[in-house]
């Protein structure tokens, strides 16, 4: 579960002079559960765009993850 909520809540009661409460900061990581996606683009030409995807499951166990990649073109 994304922890949403918690990060609203804990940034909204902290001042102007404490840090920012970060996803880091909520356990979400701490079983070392998650991907890492790294993404690359290349533009060969004004009409050839390239991305290349990579993604790594950092947990210790073979897991799903569906990856739709979406394009913005302007």
């Amino acid at each position: 579960k994304f922890p949403y909520a918690d990060l609203v809540k804990t940034n909204r009661a902290r001042g102007r002079g404490d840090f920012e409460y970060e996803l880091i900061n909520t356990g979400a990581f701490d079983q070392d559960r998650y991907f890492d996606v790294f993404v690359e683009y290349a533009k060969a030409t004004p009409d050839a765009l390239f991305i290349q995807i990579k993604i790594h499951n950092r947990g210790p166990e073979p897991a799903r993850l569906v990856v739709l990649p979406t394009l913005w073109f302007r």
